[in-house]
């Protein structure tokens, strides 16, 4: 049973239950804010043997990430003609190699490390009704196969009303946000690790 106002994703997920701060420790590295940002860069210092103290001021991926979205995916409306517009080809380009890199990379570390997340690959679509929108979903098709991202125009969605136009990104994915965030952080204590809940940096 959900309470009013929480999150499908929180409800559905186990409690995690790491300790407050007190006392004083030494580390390398002070990560402040436990969601998917928090605990990857924790698992990428934890790879590289850097110590570090990942300090949440509530419960691990329960704020910003508990209350996203369940898609992976490097498609964001019509973002990269946006971009484009203000930064070049080359921001454009940046923003989609960042952005599948983080697709890949999450998808990675639930397979390496066996995190029960519901992961599934699926295309994502942009859409659009609206005769106006068309040639804006077009132009950012164009765009994104310029820049090497796996976009194509369509009109088959799948979903059970016709749509004028659709722009489709395959290799995407979708998850349950927070177990793969607290799957991710349960893999990181230990070996000069450190996790902290309910311990806000003042």
């Amino acid at each position: 049973i959900m309470a009013q106002g929480e999150s499908y994703w929180n409800a559905t997920a186990p409690r995690s239950d790491h300790p407050a701060l007190s006392g004083d420790i030494q580390v390398d590295v002070a990560i402040i804010g436990g969601g998917i940002v928090g605990v990857t860069l924790g698992r990428m210092l934890k790879d590289r043997g850097i110590s570090f103290a990942l300090v949440e001021a509530r419960r691990i991926g329960e704020e910003v990430t508990g209350k996203s979205t369940a898609k992976i995916t490097s498609q964001h409306n019509i973002a990269y003609t946006t971009i484009e517009r203000k930064f070049g080809e080359e921001g454009a380009h940046c923003y989609a190699e960042a952005n599948e890199a983080g697709v890949r990379t999450i998808i990675e570390l639930a397979e390496r490390h066996g995190i029960d997340c519901n992961l599934e690959r699926k295309a994502a679509y942009t859409y659009t009704r609206d005769e106006r929108h068309v040639s804006e979903i077009e132009k950012e098709v164009e765009l994104a196969r310029v820049l090497g991202l796996p976009a194509s125009l369509t009109r088959d969605t799948g979903l059970p009303f016709d749509v004028l136009a659709a722009m489709r990104w395959d290799d995407q994915a979708q998850f349950h946000p927070v177990k793969y965030v607290k799957g991710l952080a349960a893999t990181l204590r230990g070996d000069g690790a450190h996790l902290f809940e309910r311990s806000r940096v003042i």
